[in-house]
């Protein structure tokens, strides 16, 4: 039995965009300290903006209505489709697990400190899952409820930038990053940081043709919108430590937090880490259900079963999470997967802008 194709809407793709980009890569440290940052977060956010209409161009107008995988079949085949899906899978199932691994350390340290780690990854490892095993509409309605834990968290970092605004700490425009090359890693840092929206390749197909250019107004919308969070936690970063204190200071903005105490709320730290947790798994949620789509073409004809492979590779990341000896082997395989995101795109993006020029159909299902 065929299913229905599934479509995806302006709003949705807004959605997509917005949590994907803010995700684990807002707790680090920032590129640079000041005003030099400020100027990394600008044209990594530009960069981008540039990739996300490149994308809308090559997949929005040509495989509109569609669907990613059906597409690839008829362009190229079966069998060179069947090596396509299997990079998809493993790539997301790879991006899916370095993001669970880092929310279940985070979460570990900041939150249930005396609570084991794989008990805090098997349970963002099934309430991911879960959610991915649904179809992509009802995922992305899942992680709607992330918005308000978003627009709490910009608030409280709106507050703390009001009630210490000294543009002196700002001050001097290259303090740290006078070195170019320093400078251009942050730039590329700040780009993958950005770039982190891969699932739209299976998005943005399903998007109508007659709505392409509203769904492009979206994207580029929460593009904009996360370059004010990242500028915002920025700004909070550099008020609060000078370039010398900021290499001590693994993640700032919870640290700065730490500051903030109210008759209502006395530890914003643990407070704002619970909120983030409902931001974060977003990504999550969406990598393993992209992963388990390109697993249901790989290994099936039925196309109904991805809720399957969904919670088979949940259950792949929570395996192998739970052999990680510790924080430092969890940072240096996210920044692995810095340059191994920017290659993926590039690639992607070439491979795309391949089949689109590629007018012969050949067979498909």
């Amino acid at each position: 039995m065929r299913l229905a194709l599934e479509h995806v809407s302006a709003r949705q793709l807004f959605v997509l965009v917005l949590l994907l980009q803010n995700g684990s890569q807002l707790f680090r440290r920032p590129w640079a300290t000041g005003i030099e940052n400020l100027f990394i977060i600008m044209a990594g956010a530009l960069l981008s903006q540039l990739l996300l209409v490149l994308l809308w161009w090559l997949l929005a107008k040509d495989g509109g209505n569609t669907g990613l995988f059906p597409w690839v079949v008829r362009k190229c085949g079966r069998k060179i489709s069947f090596a396509v899906f299997a990079v998809l899978a493993i790539y997301f199932v790879f991006t899916a697990f370095s993001d669970v691994i880092y929310m279940a350390d985070s979460v570990k340290i900041w939150v249930l400190s005396s609570t084991p780690s794989w008990i805090v990854l098997f349970l963002l490892l099934v309430l991911s899952a879960h959610a991915a095993s649904a179809s992509f509409g009802a995922a992305i309605n899942v992680i709607k409820v992330s918005l308000l834990p978003f627009a709490i968290g910009l608030l409280m970092i709106v507050i703390m930038i009001v009630s210490d605004w000294d543009m002196e700490k700002l001050l001097p425009v290259w303090d740290r990053y006078n070195d170019h090359r320093s400078f251009a890693e942050g730039i590329i840092r700040s780009f993958s940081a950005f770039a982190s929206y891969e699932v739209l390749l299976y998005a943005f197909p399903l998007l109508d043709k007659k709505k392409s250019k509203a769904g492009l107004v979206a994207v580029s919308l929460g593009n904009g919108v996360s370059a004010i969070m990242y500028a915002a936690v920025s700004v909070v970063s550099s008020l609060l430590y000078t370039s010398a204190q900021m290499d001590g200071v693994p993640v700032p903005i919870l640290f700065a937090l730490k500051q903030l105490e109210t008759n209502v709320i006395q530890s914003f730290d643990v407070f704002f880490s619970c909120l983030w947790i409902f931001v974060s798994i977003a990504r999550v949620i969406l990598c393993l259900f992209a992963a388990a789509k390109a697993l249901d073409h790989l290994l099936g004809n039925s196309r109904n079963k991805h809720g399957y492979w969904a919670w088979g590779a949940a259950a792949c990341c929570f395996a192998v999470g739970c052999f990680i000896p510790n924080h430092y082997t969890i940072i240096s395989i996210l920044d692995y997967r810095t340059f191994l995101s920017l290659a993926f795109l590039a690639a992607a993006v070439l491979f795309v802008w391949m089949l689109s020029r590629f007018k012969r159909e050949q067979g498909g299902p």
